[in-house]
């Protein structure tokens, strides 16, 4: 897991992107449904940011947690 952390890192300039849903469950192998019912649980595993109806979820936590499972 750390290894495609690593790669999408490298293939994006701005290591301060926050990941979209789509995104997060690309590299995880984690369903988008799994990860939005994460977020609707009120305690997920990294820092998520809404802005009006958009989600995202801060690089660094969700690269953290990516790390430990």
């Amino acid at each position: 897991m750390k290894e495609m952390v690593l790669v999408l890192n490298t293939m994006n300039n701005n290591n301060n992107h926050p990941y979209t849903v789509d995104e997060l469950a690309q590299i995880s192998t984690i369903s988008r449904g799994t990860i939005y019912n994460a977020i609707k649980s009120g305690n997920p595993p990294f820092k998520v940011i809404r802005i009006m109806d958009t989600v995202r979820i801060e690089r660094s936590s969700a690269d953290k947690w990516l790390e430990g499972i």
